[in-house]
């Protein structure tokens, strides 16, 4: 799980964001002027209809999340959303698909 200072709790934007896709999720990236880098996860029913499995691909993005997390920039704000592919992905493809849409969008230092 992310540290307290690395969730995005509120969701309602006023600026502008970039958008990336891939085959596994949709990244919005929003700049929030602030010092920590924060993340939110969305995993839609339209995934799996169980809460298990959408709180299982939330804890492996999360997890994905963190292992890049000291090589981010910091001061913005990320929303990852899920795809229907990414239930049938393993955990280590989805933190290099992660980080090679970070790499994309120059998020990495």
């Amino acid at each position: 799980m992310l540290k307290k200072e690395n969730r995005l709790s509120d969701l309602r934007f006023k600026t502008k964001s970039q958008n990336f896709d891939s085959t596994l999720f949709k990244i919005k990236v929003f700049s929030n002027g602030g010092d920590a880098i924060k993340f939110a996860f969305v995993v839609s029913k339209k995934i799996d209809k169980r809460a298990v499995v959408r709180n299982q691909t939330k804890r492996v993005l999360g997890n994905a999340a963190k292992s890049i997390l000291k090589k981010t920039k910091n001061g913005e704000s990320i929303i990852i959303f899920a795809k229907t592919a990414i239930s049938f992905s393993q955990e280590e493809e989805t933190r290099n698909l992660l980080e090679q849409v970070f790499k994309k969008a120059e998020l990495l230092k």
